[in-house]
């Protein structure tokens, strides 16, 4: 501390004591170790933002590259379906020449037969008619010999004008492609998701960040030897498509089971807790995970990283089904614990005949027929949750499109009694 020289003669008389023209030589040597690390910091920072440039430039020409690539390779394979259209087409052209030709010469030939039998016919209608009779038995024999029959094949015409065979075929060419390119898809989805994007890391410890599970390009530390790996990974990632039928839907069918210890005490659980039943209440101690004020109960099942589908039937009044993480509050009455009304949780809301999506106290009112069983479609990795209504078809109801951070639990809420809800089995 600084004093004054009537302080270093009294109180401080005793302490040590040193000139500011010598404790700023002290300070003025720390101060320019200071400059010099942030100097060496600045240098540091510098060369790191010149290497990142440098490593976006690289992945930007990789990415044209890529693309380029793409385009050219998808160009050849449009071709080829083109040309298999060409052939095809030429195909059943040729067929169809083929028989035409083959019909019109036996048309041809039937014609000139029909033109000799009626010539014969006139003749012995004259003969008939003479009233000379020398001439009618110097003529009849000949006439009435029964004319030589053409040796003509005999040739049968297909009236299946439609080629049914050649478009069933062109249908399961059709079907085989799509199955095999979705196949394919999903093979470069997960080829490209076990790469990290990038990672950044500090100068006491590495923290990675994971983006879609792929990595572009690594950042050390002065520690560290920087790592920068671009051009060597996809810098891209492919959306697998959404099923287009219940069937496609039903390949990512998961088994769920409802969580006793999170259902409120006014539900039931029956059927190896896959139903749940409300107004008929159980007697269960109190549970931290359970809530207390809303008729709800979770799933023990968390979803996360995979395409996941299940159905469920309702019936009732009104019947909420949706996702949540496992933070959402479950003690009180307030939205922080209802499905659907907090930033935790999504769900749609079934009521005779309609329906209202709701997330984090925003609801869409959706007009739509009465479906007695929901599908519910969650691609964790692309962000989507789809709730379907399931008959002979599948009627998109609501889809919501976000970024998922955490395992979500399949939850549902009644509010009628007697209203119940049944996860379905596989079928």
């Amino acid at each position: 501390m600084c004093i004054c020289l009537l302080c270093t003669q009294n109180e401080h008389r005793s302490h040590d004591t040193v000139s500011a023209e010598t404790q700023r030589t002290v300070k003025q040597k720390q101060l320019g170790e200071a400059q010099t690390e942030i100097q060496q910091r600045i240098q540091e920072r510098l060369k790191e933002v010149e290497e990142l440039k440098q490593a976006v430039e690289s992945l930007k020409r990789s990415a044209c590259i890529e693309i380029k690539e793409s385009e050219k390779i998808f160009t050849e394979l449009i071709r080829s379906v083109e040309k298999i259209h060409t052939e095809v087409i030429e195909l059943i052209g040729a067929n169809e020449k083929a028989v035409v030709n083959q019909a019109e010469g036996r048309m041809k030939k039937l014609e000139q037969e029909i033109a000799e039998l009626r010539r014969r016919n006139t003749d012995l209608k004259q003969l008939s008619e003479t009233e000379d009779h020398i001439h009618f038995l110097q003529n009849v024999q000949s006439l009435c010999a029964p004319p030589e029959a053409g040796d003509l094949p005999s040739v049968t015409i297909n009236t299946d004008i439609s080629f049914g065979a050649v478009r069933k075929a062109v249908f399961e060419l059709k079907d085989h492609i799509e199955d095999f390119c979705k196949g394919e898809l999903e093979n470069l989805n997960k080829t490209v998701n076990e790469k990290a994007v990038y990672a950044l890391g500090s100068r006491r410890r590495a923290r990675t960040l994971k983006v879609n599970e792929k990595a572009v390009y690594a950042l050390g530390s002065r520690r560290r030897a920087r790592t920068l790996k671009v051009n060597e990974v996809a810098v891209y990632c492919l959306q697998d498509p959404e099923p287009r039928n219940r069937a496609e839907f039903l390949k990512y069918s998961c088994q769920l089971t409802l969580d006793p210890n999170t259902a409120h005490i006014q539900l039931c659980l029956s059927e190896g807790n896959r139903k749940v039943t409300w107004g008929k209440g159980q007697r269960c101690s109190d549970h931290p995970e359970r809530f207390d004020s809303y008729a709800q109960v979770l799933c023990r099942e968390g979803l996360t990283g995979t395409h996941c589908y299940w159905e469920i039937e309702w019936n009732g009044e009104e019947a909420d089904i949706g996702v949540t993480y496992s933070g959402i509050s479950r003690k009180g009455g307030d939205d922080s614990c209802l499905l659907g009304f907090n930033d935790k949780s999504w769900s749609l809301c079934c009521s005779g005949f309609s329906y209202t999506a709701q997330h984090n106290n925003n609801e869409t009112a959706i007009t739509a027929p009465h479906f007695p069983r929901i599908g519910v479609y969650l691609d964790f990795n692309a962000g989507i949750l789809s709730f379907y209504g399931v008959s002979d078809t599948m009627t998109l109801l609501h889809r919501f499109q976000t970024t998922f951070t955490e395992p979500l639990y399949p939850g549902f809420r009644l509010d009628c009694y007697d209203s119940t809800v049944t996860i379905c089995q596989k079928n």
